[in-house]
């Protein structure tokens, strides 16, 4: 209990009453603003305001304040089916429920509820964003490039890529994303049994992958595996066919 200064023990004697229930009931419930109760008390503003931080009452912002006092405040599922599942715009619920923008964004920001980018914005009205399954189907098992997904659901890449992030799927990096169908990048345990313990070349990896020796580099290097030294790239069979060359070049020389 805060020490009461005069002129709160005065108001109590005046009005037979606490000064926290006072404050609460035409504060609070009735939402009569700061300068109502002013001239009520015969005080500044700013004292009413201290004394409802000094009860702990929340004190009402700009947009709060200029509320209708029949306001009630819609509930987080409401707020939801309007903006989602109806797919109204920010403005369109915001005159639904009579208020403004800026505090439509503020119950958004205390709900937790994601606002749509402007790509998003962009979308058709009936438009059903595909849940985290159907994505996962279509990026991880049948691996389409978000740009084949975004063709498919006739969105932008850059919508799909922010879904992804969203559900934390996992996107494919630009060697991942050029690797060729049914080819997966290797683990980096995989990766260091074939390279470190095998000792195959870059290049007989990729032989056997179907890919190229660069990208087996740009893995080695992501990983962060520390390459053998005096290692080659060439395979077993290009050295082969260089031995080849050179010994029937000497001959035909001599």
């Amino acid at each position: 209990m805060p020490d009461k200064t005069p002129k709160m023990l005065e108001i109590e004697e005046r009005f037979g009453r606490e000064l926290d229930e006072i404050l609460r009931e035409d504060y609070v419930v009735k939402k009569k603003s700061t300068y109502t109760l002013s001239q009520k008390f015969a005080i500044d503003a700013t004292t009413i305001c201290n004394w409802l931080r000094v009860y702990g009452l929340p004190i009402r912002n700009y947009s709060e304040a200029r509320l209708p006092r029949s306001f009630v405040k819609p509930s987080k599922e409401k707020l939801e089916h309007s903006y989602i599942d109806e797919r109204k715009s920010m403005g369109a619920v915001a005159k639904t429920y009579n208020i403004s923008v800026s505090y439509i964004l503020k119950l958004f920001d205390e709900y937790n509820i994601r606002t749509r980018n402007p790509r998003e914005a962009m979308l058709p009205i009936n438009f059903v964003r595909p849940p985290k399954e159907q994505l996962r189907h279509l990026y991880v098992a049948e691996e389409n490039s978000t740009r084949g997904i975004a063709k498919k659901l006739n969105v932008d890449p850059t919508t799909v890529c922010n879904w992804l992030r969203e559900h934390t799927i996992r996107t494919r990096n630009l060697s991942e994303s050029h690797l060729p169908s049914g080819v997966k990048k290797l683990s980096e345990k995989k990766l260091k049994r074939l390279y470190l313990d095998k000792k195959m070349s870059t290049c007989d990896i990729g032989e056997k992958l179907g890919i190229h020796y660069s990208t087996i580099s740009k893995w080695l290097r992501e990983y962060d595996i520390p390459r053998r030294r005096n290692s080659s790239n060439v395979s077993k069979d290009a050295v082969k066919e260089l031995l080849k060359s050179y010994v029937g070049e000497k001959k035909y020389a001599s």
